[in-house]
């Protein structure tokens, strides 16, 4: 069955019948997939459909069935010019899978381990690249850029046995050039050099690295015979310019052949490697400053072509920092203030730190001044500068600094200062090309540590990682959401996998302490910065030269999570509840919802509660869930217990559930309703009125909030008539007729020709007529008549023939009530007439199916056969 099939796979290719190639290819590869010619064949037919990339995923999975190193590269290469200057980490990720298949089928294949390795430096896996360079060094221990590189990699990693193992490396391979006259290529000798004696100092100390420095650069100067240098260890004499007055004491340099050729000493050290030589000096002990000082005056001497040096001078700076030369730092940082672009927010804090310790206020105070115009959220200057600005008695310049010191202490960790492995300096001229990765803590202490970052930087970044992937796969579900339910079932997975990634943080939800508003990530106690500047404010205050304000300002706090606005999450988190509730998954739905609504992002903003309680109720209304209607529509009525508009809302969900109700009418929304009348009733009152009225003392407390505020804030003029009709409302649905009838009447008095209340009231008097206990029902039933008639009357006024048609239907309705059906019939045939004048949104149906009720009721079955097939039939 395979041959036939690939056969006739094959006839049809060269017919140029691609699709027909393509099926029988893929049937031939079902057939047999460890026949590679399978699926090299598909990959050709696919390759000349012009589905590149297809035919470059079955190249791949076919090769596989073939031990062929080639193949392999052959895979990578495709990979990598089907991607074009689109190198994602996807196809950097192939390209390495490829060539990793490459070396396990030919270990001895250095090419594709220097591919390998090129390919993990440009996806930032800097573990594994030296993992790679390691073996390479191993196949070439003599090849200077492969121990280079694998020398840079193992300082990025500022692992000490690291470090080790690359300083082994570089010693075998000088140890092989040091039979010759240079180390590798003359052109790159001393870089090589340079990044040697790094690994030295970290390995060993100043001491030996000076030490080699001396008697590798003897060697690459041309005079590896003069060993005796190595016996003048107190000073560096041996790399001075001039023979005399030092170099000529020594007794053996008399009789050197190098004499008199100072290009073979002083001035034949590159510039760079003396100041190497004074580092170290400066580190070996404070002895060792007049001979360190000696190299760097030479350097010094070069102040007028700073531009091209301030590296060196930055760095001699530092060291002279690192060691407490305040003074000789000076010398060597001020030179660099003539290059802008070399002097960053570092240089100024420590040149002014400086200049702080021989109390020049000034000069400190015009670096930190430059840090604070250029960069809006750096905080060691503020503080500083607030620091100085006390100690100076400047308040009316130090509270400014105060107030931004705070707002700067609460932003976001995350975004100000992201968890990453150290990474190497700049690349300097000539400079060592290692990290120098700061070692306060001893080593253990330091590696443990990383270990920590790296877990939590993976972690992180693999959560990253999800999320966007996750964000990618929700907005393309979204746009076929009602036609593809494999579509909904991305939605619902991605969605649900980033909610969960939500929920893991704990600045979101911080527990008991959710009236705590969230600051930033990881911000849940107070930044010791922010203490001691609200402190430093505290003192401003006491003093009472200033007035301090308060109010600082959370310009700072971030406004998304992992690139995505706490606004999309918020859109996503809704949008995916509503679709819950489509798909009738009542728990899920809430949880989601819930969720969202316990977050402190959201929690503490008015807009972000309305736009999840407004998902919420639309929600509870497509589950068809009365409780929750209440609920949520109560939240509405809590936030704005002073607008109409919130109890009309309350009114008009409950009115679109579907279903009996009990919830709108039940003991606790009667409660809380009646609270919020009852408030409003207070702040309308006058102060005298208020205290005639039998308020408890905890209502009054309530009303005004202990006294803090007035009762009244909004300076309401009246009552508003639909909150006090919406208590009618609520005890009609109860049945208590008379206490509807007692909010119905205030109502009317504040809006007499609402349609709607005088329609209650009349219903009210005829229900409450109906009971078996009432007292004069003739006279209630004609009190509800005469509100019946007054409300056809004002319903009338309109002229529009739905509200005429809708005043005839109430009357007939209010008559079919009472039982009087001779009165009813004629008013429901009245309705029925004006179904061809009116909106679709009409009475017809409703007059169509109580007048068949009627005539089926009295046996006239013909009849209302008649007017249910031509009214109620749809």
């Amino acid at each position: 069955e395979f041959k036939r099939l690939q056969s006739l796979a094959t006839q049809a290719f060269l017919n140029n019948n691609y699709q027909a190639a393509a099926d029988y290819a893929r049937d031939a590869v079902k057939a047999n997939p460890e026949i590679f010619a399978a699926h090299s064949l598909l990959s050709e037919i696919l390759l000349a459909q012009g589905k590149d990339q297809d035919s470059l995923t079955v190249l791949l999975h076919g090769a596989h069935t073939r031990r062929d190193p080639a193949l392999w590269w052959t895979v990578a290469e495709r990979t990598l010019e089907l991607a074009g200057e689109n190198r994602t980490p996807a196809v950097l990720e192939q390209a390495i899978y490829c060539f990793a298949w490459a070396i396990k089928l030919d270990p001895d294949d250095y090419d594709a381990r220097r591919e390998k390795l090129n390919l993990l430096l440009e996806s930032e896996q800097p573990s594994r690249a030296r993992g790679e360079a390691k073996m390479m060094v191993r196949q070439k221990p003599h090849d200077l850029n492969i121990v280079k590189q694998y020398a840079d990699l193992c300082a990025y990693s500022a692992s000490l046995p690291e470090i080790q193992r690359a300083k082994d490396a570089y010693d075998v391979a000088i140890n092989f050039y040091f039979k010759g006259r240079s180390l590798g290529v003359p052109e790159t000798q001393w870089s090589h050099l340079n990044v040697y004696l790094d690994l030295v100092e970290k390995c060993e100390n100043p001491t030996q690295a000076a030490f080699h420095l001396k008697k590798l650069s003897r060697w690459l100067l041309g005079r590896k015979e003069d060993t005796f240098w190595d016996e003048v260890t107190s000073d560096d004499r041996e790399f001075d310019n001039d023979d005399v007055p030092r170099r000529i004491q020594i007794p053996e340099f008399k009789y050197s052949r190098y004499t008199n050729k100072k290009e073979m000493y002083g001035e034949g050290l590159p510039l760079e490697l003396r100041v190497k030589l004074g580092l170290f000096r400066v580190k070996i002990s404070r002895a060792d400053l007049p001979e360190a000082m000696r190299h760097f005056q030479i350097l010094l001497d070069l102040k007028d072509e700073i531009a091209e040096y301030f590296d060196l001078f930055r760095d001699v700076a530092e060291a002279l920092i690192e060691q407490t030369y305040y003074a000789e730092a000076i010398m060597f940082y001020e030179p660099i203030r003539s290059v802008p672009e070399a002097c960053d927010h570092d240089y100024y804090m420590k040149l002014a730190d400086c200049y702080m310790m021989f109390n020049r206020n000034a000069d400190a105070e015009s670096c930190w001044k430059f840090i604070v115009d250029n960069d809006p959220e750096d905080i060691k200057s503020r503080i500083a500068l607030a620091k100085l600005y006390e100690a100076e008695q400047r308040m009316a310049e130090a509270v400014p600094l105060v107030h931004e010191v705070i707002r700067l202490g609460r932003s976001d960790a995350v975004k100000k200062a992201k968890i990453t492995v150290d990474k190497p300096p700049p690349p300097r001229a000539l400079a060592p090309l290692m990290p120098r990765p700061e070692q306060s803590a001893p080593i253990s202490r330091v590696a443990a540590s990383r270990a920590r970052v790296s877990q939590t930087f993976e972690r992180l970044q693999q959560q990253d990682q999800r999320i966007k992937a996750n964000h990618v796969l929700v907005n393309s579900a979204r746009e076929s959401l009602d036609e593809d339910d494999d579509a909904l079932q991305t939605y619902f997975e991605a969605a649900q996998e980033m909610i969960d990634d939500f929920k893991t943080v704990r600045a979101f939800y911080p527990g008991r302490d959710k009236h705590i508003k969230f600051t930033g990530y990881g911000r849940n106690t107070k930044n010791p910065v922010v203490a001691e500047m609200e402190a430093m404010k505290k003192r401003i205050a006491e003093d009472g030269s200033m007035d301090v304000d308060d109010q600082v300002p959370d310009e700072s706090i971030p406004d998304n999570f992992h690139d995505i606005k706490f606004t999309e999450w918020l859109d996503m988190f809704c949008e995916y509840a509503l679709l819950l509730a489509k798909a009738a998954d009542r728990e899920k739905c809430y949880e989601v919802l819930t969720t969202a609504f316990s977050c402190t992002v959201f929690y503490h903003s008015l807009a972000h509660k309305t736009q999840i309680h407004a998902t919420w109720m639309a929600c509870a209304l497509l589950l068809n869930d009365e409780q929750k209607v209440c609920e949520v529509g109560r939240f509405f009525i809590i936030e704005w217990p002073h607008s109409g508009a919130a109890y009309q809302l309350f009114a008009a969900v409950n009115r679109l559930f579907a279903g009996y109700s009990n919830w709108f009418n039940s003991g606790p929304t009667q409660k809380f309703i009646l609270r919020q009348v009852k408030a409003l009733d207070y702040a309308l009152l006058d102060p005298e009125s208020r205290a005639l009225y039998a308020f408890t003392g905890q209502e009054r407390s309530s009303y005004t909030h202990a006294g803090k505020r007035d009762a009244n804030p909004f300076n309401l003029p009246d009552l508003d008539a639909g909150v006090i009709s919406l208590y009618g409302h609520i005890m009609a649905a109860a049945q208590s007729w008379t206490s509807a009838l007692n909010y119905y009447f205030r109502a009317l008095t504040l809006d007499p020709d609402n349609v709607s209340i005088n329609l209650c009231i009349a219903t009210a008097y005829m229900q409450m007529a109906m009971k078996r206990q009432a007292e004069n029902r003739h006279w209630q039933i004609y009190q509800g008549v005469a509100f019946l008639q007054k409300y056809v009357a004002l319903r009338m006024k309109t002229g529009q023939a739905i509200h005429e048609q809708e005043a005839v239907y109430n009357v007939g309705r209010s008559w079919h009530l009472l039982g009087i059906m001779h009165l009813a019939i004629p008013e429901y045939e009245k309705c029925l007439a004006l179904a061809d004048k009116v909106d679709p949104e009409e009475f017809t149906q409703e007059a169509a199916f109580a007048l068949m009720h009627i005539l089926a009721m009295n046996s006239n079955e013909k009849a209302a056969r008649k007017i249910a097939e031509k009214y109620l039939v749809m």
